[in-house]
């Protein structure tokens, strides 16, 4: 697959921007220095779509991420990713509101970022900004030495659930390929400038 080459589209290059200077790092990324598995859609595989899960609360949502990246990543450790979880909602809630929740991290035994969709069997409590319970769990594990990848990632997961049409698809459909798909033709395209 020959790469593409440019800069991030506009709308991820403030963040980026940001997050550079408050970390005294490198300029904006640009296309050519990001992994080839870089988009959503290519770091969500189908085995990674988790429906109508039966989970309790946040800390046992949290659990079967760090327990369900360990069995698809082996160079993972479940106890230290499911701690680096538990330490990003000790600084915040990754509750976005609305049903959702986008809990992250980064790790040094990660070498790809890598995504995974959780659809609970009912809502649950989250301690979300809007105390609604949450439904649709969107998770990022990604490497530590990379944070502009880590931000452009969770750019892109915001900005997903922000399409109403993608959200009533991961919460109505049964496909674990359909979900994915949506994902596909939801991303925002990259530009080539």
């Amino acid at each position: 697959m020959e790469r593409q080459t440019g800069t991030l589209p506009v709308h991820f290059t403030p963040m980026l921007n940001v997050h550079n200077q408050l970390n005294n790092t490198h300029p904006p990324l640009e296309l050519s220095q990001l992994p080839e598995l870089m988009t959503l859609s290519s770091s969500l595989l189908p085995q990674n779509i988790y429906l109508d899960v039966a989970l309790e609360n946040k800390e046992k949502a949290l659990r079967f991420i760090a327990d369900k990246h360990r069995l698809n990543w082996p160079q993972g450790n479940a106890d230290d990713l499911f701690d680096s979880l538990l330490a990003k909602e000790a600084l915040a809630s990754t509750g976005l509101g609305k049903g959702i929740a986008i809990p992250h991290a980064q790790s040094l035994v990660i070498s790809e970022s890598k995504f995974l969709l959780v659809r609970t069997a009912t809502s649950i409590p989250y301690d979300s900004h809007d105390g609604i319970p949450v439904d649709i769990i969107l998770a990022l594990l990604s490497p530590k030495n990379n944070p502009g990848i880590h931000l452009t990632v969770l750019a892109q997961m915001s900005m997903l659930c922000m399409q109403k049409s993608i959200l009533d698809i991961i919460r109505f459909s049964q496909n674990p390929s359909t979900i994915r798909d949506a994902i596909i033709n939801a991303e925002p395209p990259v530009s080539n400038e």
